[in-house]
């Protein structure tokens, strides 16, 4: 009985959803249902959304794929589904919470307003403290963080409802607890039905990263600027510590291409962008740039194929490093070409006074090449430049 409610309930939405399609309501659906999950595979949203999914396919007939659409607290599946056509095959798989939240963190213009929702299943919040916690209540917890104001809280990020819950929490019973403040994603840990601590998930910052940007601006680099699609935190806290100048979170691939078109209109005459990418998202991006770099190791074919300079060794350093090799044999091919077309205007002026052998005429040609060739196996030795990359 509560699955054919559940049912009833779930088509009642796809049909409301669905107002502009051109299908009666009889013919619908005719073709698979995509349902953009808010949130990584295996967290809450995922395991409902699959669950529901394999249900509903069954009571409609039909094929549900479901797309892990991450970033921005949830912000970026729902501006996804909000721009899809309103034709009922477009869902959001997200938590009640998160879509409430957009506007007040900035994440997007967006409410419950924007969306035809309903409840698929709900779960409790829950107060853990570790197996072998001498606090055996939560009064005596409360007692506890009264006496000592250093105690920890764990939560699943800012903005986040258990972030919330707990500092609305904590407010009522009038403590001041500091949450974890590490930047990433939260997984605690029971062992044998005990709580027994917390996991941080974070991105790592490669080891040679922050080496890379200051080569770059030692190299004269005049901007450095990271598009990425993680969520806003994280991207605070990988910009800072990299020192980069500007970033931009919570960008789909289209919102990166905007992103170059304006760093391209405000960049200065005779200058160059250049952008880095080892993703398929990267694609656009990498061709749009006036130099695309590439990771060759753990890229993807399409940003490979994209971009103008592929990195065998992703490292990232290196960038900084090829721009040194660039600019010496650039030196060095104005240098021949200054030095032949120089020898040669005097040896014509000298020819044409009379004061040029045959011989001068031989030098003019051979030892001009000659000479040229020598000044140019300059370009082989680069040990200097590596060096100096490394300090």
């Amino acid at each position: 009985m509560k699955k054919r409610i559940l049912v009833a309930l779930l088509v009642f939405v796809a049909l409301l959803t669905g107002c502009n399609r051109k299908e009666t309501p009889g013919q619908w659906p005719s073709q698979k249902i995509e349902i953009d999950v808010c949130y990584t595979a295996g967290g809450t949203a995922d395991t409902v959304a699959r669950q529901l999914s394999a249900l509903m396919s069954q009571q409609l007939s039909t094929t549900f794929n479901l797309v892990n659409v991450t970033g921005g607290s949830g912000s970026i599946a729902g501006q996804q589904v909000y721009a899809a056509a309103h034709d009922g095959y477009t869902w959001l798989g997200d938590v009640a919470h998160t879509v409430s939240g957009w506007r007040t963190l900035g994440y997007a213009d967006l409410g419950w307003e924007d969306f035809y929702g309903f409840y698929a299943a709900s779960s409790p919040y829950v107060l853990f403290v570790s197996g072998n916690s001498p606090y055996q209540t939560a009064q005596q917890l409360f007692d506890a963080m009264r006496g000592d104001p250093s105690m920890k809280w764990g939560n699943a990020g800012l903005g986040s409802i258990n972030q919330l819950t707990g500092s609305l929490m904590l407010e009522k019973l009038g403590l001041k607890a500091p949450a974890v403040s590490e930047t990433g994603t939260i997984v605690h840990v029971a062992i044998e039905g005990m709580y027994a601590g917390y996991l941080l998930i974070a991105d790592v910052v490669k080891p040679h990263s922050a080496q890379a940007i200051r080569g770059l601006k030692d190299a004269g680099v005049r901007k450095t600027v990271m598009l990425t699609g993680d969520a806003e935190p994280v991207a605070k806290a990988v910009s800072a510590e990299l020192g980069l100048d500007e970033y931009h979170a919570g960008l789909l691939p289209g919102d990166k291409v905007d992103q170059i078109e304006t760093l391209l209109a405000a960049k200065r005459p005779k200058e160059n962008l250049a952008f880095v990418g080892d993703g398929i998202n990267d694609a656009p991006v990498l061709s749009r740039a006036d130099v695309g770099i590439a990771m060759g190791a753990l890229g993807s074919d399409a940003a490979i194929e994209a971009a103008d300079v592929v990195l065998m060794d992703d490292d990232p350093a290196k960038i900084a490093l090829a721009m040194r090799i660039a600019r010496r044999t650039l030196r060095i091919v104005y240098q021949n070409i200054v030095f032949a077309l120089a020898i040669k205007f005097a040896c014509l002026v000298l020819g044409a006074i009379g004061m040029a052998s045959m011989w001068t005429a031989i030098f003019a040609d051979v030892g001009v090449m000659v000479l040229a060739v020598l000044n140019a196996t300059r370009a082989l030795y680069t040990k200097d430049l590596a060096n100096k990359n490394e300090q």
